[in-house]
């Protein structure tokens, strides 16, 4: 389960890891069990599992790994708590949890460990994109190590998606950034090569960037053509992560190409997007992407009625 998201459904991966998980413990083999959990939380995560069950799921892991002192599992299960819980609804994330304005400065000592500084920035890089923090998801992006170990190389390529999207997004706000397309565009070539391999776990992705690419045309050149494939990309995107149930993903695809329709006036299509987009945000159980959501909606409710 560990590497099979490579060919593999990544919410199959996930369901064959939590089943090492249960054996483990059932043999009392905690240390095996861990290990199998936290790479089953990983790959639920990626997968889009509603993210308030996946942190019942963490807390009971935490527990575990309380009991039989297992510092390491412990490490890693609390940086994904600190990011579902700042995803969910950043106002009541837990107090003890570090917070992005700390950045990774407050964790020197355990950014010695081999692979979890990798694993710090990807948390950087995942919780500053889904709290609409570009620049910061950015430059977290840009600290995180270059290898590409087995177990590494998912989080290198969900971070490599979600920086694209924020390079794209810098781009279209500070024009003079030119470098973000490259970004994007060496984003787009490594999720394009990762579906060649699993189309039902990153085509979603590769269509989305690709879609996100063309908007960006359209703003800089305001080239029809590129409206036309921008339209095009962000239906096959919606349709992608529908079939790969990836409702976090979905709403994704379809807030972005919310936003896509706004600005190009077609304010009754943005409509329909972000209201479809809310309903799979809310299943995801992300409460700040519903309220940011709300906002459009409402903003787009606004320019209607004009």
């Amino acid at each position: 389960g560990m590497i099979a998201f490579n060919s593999e459904p990544i919410m199959h991966c996930a369901d064959q890891l939590h089943m090492g998980f249960q054996i483990g413990m059932s043999v009392g083999e905690p240390t095996i069990a861990l290990l199998n959990g936290l790479h089953y939380i990983q790959k639920s995560f990626v997968g889009g599992r509603n993210l308030v069950a996946l942190s019942k799921e963490i807390d009971y892991q935490l527990e575990i790994s309380e009991t039989h002192d297992d510092n390491r599992s412990k490490r890693f299960l609390g940086l994904f708590k600190e990011t579902l819980c700042q995803i969910i609804d950043k106002n009541k994330a837990r107090a003890d949890t570090t917070t992005l304005s700390e950045g990774a400065g407050a964790l020197d000592e355990e950014m010695k460990i081999e692979g979890f500084s990798e694993v710090v920035f990807f948390h950087r890089v995942i919780q500053s994109y889904w709290l609409g923090y570009a620049d910061r998801c950015h430059y977290f992006a840009q600290k995180s190590a270059p290898g590409e170990a087995a177990v590494g190389r998912l989080l290198k390529l969900i971070a490599s998606f979600y920086h694209g999207l924020a390079a794209l997004q810098i781009l279209r706000k500070k024009k003079s950034k030119v470098e973000m397309k490259e970004i994007a565009r060496a984003s787009l070539k490594a999720l394009t090569a990762a579906s060649d391999l699993s189309p039902i776990n990153f085509k979603n992705k590769a269509e989305l960037l690709e879609a996100e690419l063309h908007r960006t045309e359209v703003v800089l050149r305001g080239n029809e053509e590129e409206k036309m494939h921008a339209r095009k990309m962000y239906a096959k995107s919606v349709c992608s992560a529908e079939a790969a149930k990836f409702d976090h993903e979905k709403a994704l695809a379809l807030e972005l190409a919310a936003h896509f329709y706004e600005e190009n006036g077609e304010l009754s299509n943005a409509l329909r997007n972000f209201s479809e987009a809310k309903l799979h945000y809310t299943l995801w159980g992300s409460k700040v992407r519903v309220a940011q959501i709300e906002v459009a909606i409402a903003r787009t409710e606004t320019r209607l009625t004009r």
